[in-house]
């Protein structure tokens, strides 16, 4: 497969004040908040297939725009473009500089999982750099937090999940602390925050008798390709417009 034809999806976080309701695309638009109309140079990138953004639970004060571009080249012409800088400052408006980081997810279709609103956990899985390429494959085969009725269509009533895992893999490697990691990334879509919950506290592996669970199946499986740690963030995603939308 050619590298340069796989979906690259882009990580920003930043900060917007908590009494803005990001929520509302539509009505932040007709008051043209400023948070809103500094979207505008990347909502008419060429490239760009759709953008999405939610607060972080675990830090409502900060912002995860996720978007989807066609192509490598296509976000490399966005972010030398005249306009990137005037995004970059709308962005850091809220006084946080922002964070954006490039995930390479191959072929996978996730703007369109994202756009239903459903309740995401974003997983990200720290392996030390240099990671080989065998470990890096190993990491996107694992099933992730999958059970039992999760292929079985005549099961599908009892599913905790709304659709299946989503693997990528960031782009370079990535600073933390003093060392250096190669990055996983692992998105799960939940039908509520408290069906998450009960599947990682009671859903086991059907498969075999030890009584072991789902979770902690999937945790036993990161370590043994070399995780040496992983953080989870959750988010709602709402999308943005498909194009620019100008002042009123």
């Amino acid at each position: 497969m050619n590298p340069n034809s796989n979906k690259v999806l882009t990580h920003t976080q930043f900060k917007i004040p908590l009494n803005i309701d990001i929520s509302d695309v539509e009505a932040g638009y007709e008051k043209e908040l400023p948070v809103f109309m500094s979207l505008n140079p990347l909502l008419a990138a060429p490239g760009r297939i759709q953008s999405f953004w939610s607060r972080i639970a675990e830090r409502p004060e900060e912002v995860m725009l996720i978007t989807a571009w066609r192509t490598q080249q296509a976000l490399t012409d966005f972010e030398s473009s005249p306009t990137y800088s005037e995004y970059f400052r709308g962005l850091s408006a809220g006084g946080m500089s922002p964070h954006t980081v490039s995930v390479d997810v191959g072929r996978q279709m996730i703007q369109a999982v994202l756009g239903v609103g459903s309740p995401t956990s974003m997983m990200m899985v720290y392996f030390p750099a240099p990671v080989a390429q065998e470990q890096r494959s190993k990491f996107l085969e694992i099933s992730g937090l999958v059970g039992s009725v999760a292929y079985d269509r005549s099961l599908m009533h009892l599913r905790k999940s709304s659709s299946s895992p989503v693997r990528g893999w960031v782009l370079g490697e990535q600073e933390r602390g003093a060392s250096r990691y190669g990055v996983g990334v692992m998105w799960h879509f939940w039908q509520s925050a408290e069906m998450e919950e009960t599947f990682k506290r009671e859903e086991l592996v059907r498969a075999t008798t030890s009584g072991e669970k789902v979770i902690e199946r999937f945790e036993r499986e990161l370590k043994e390709v070399g995780a040496e740690m992983w953080d989870e963030i959750h988010c709602r995603f709402v999308a943005l417009p498909r194009q620019a939308c100008p002042a009123i």
